[in-house]
């Protein structure tokens, strides 16, 4: 798994400063964009990387935006279940 605690992600991928030791989402395609699309994905299949929320500049919003992003998506996962069950009695 590519998360800072597995020793063969360290040896490819050494930090190149102080403040590079930690990730918020995982490196996939390159584009950081793309990354965060993955990885809100992955969040949504029960996916949860963790080790890069414990460390950085900006420890409490990334939890913010865990919190919020797992909260979202199981409203949209509820409601798409609520319309299939709607449409399967309609």
């Amino acid at each position: 798994m590519n998360t800072p605690a597995n020793e063969t992600y360290k040896e490819l991928h050494p930090p190149k400063t102080k403040d590079d030791d930690f990730h918020y989402a995982d490196e996939y395609v390159g584009n950081k964009v793309f990354d965060a699309i993955i990885a809100v994905y992955l969040i949504a299949l029960g996916e949860f990387d963790l080790d890069g929320y414990k460390m950085g500049p900006n420890i409490h919003f990334v939890w913010l935006m865990f919190v919020a992003c797992t909260f979202i998506i199981l409203i949209v996962f509820m409601n798409m279940l609520i319309a299939i069950m709607g449409d399967t009695f309609g």
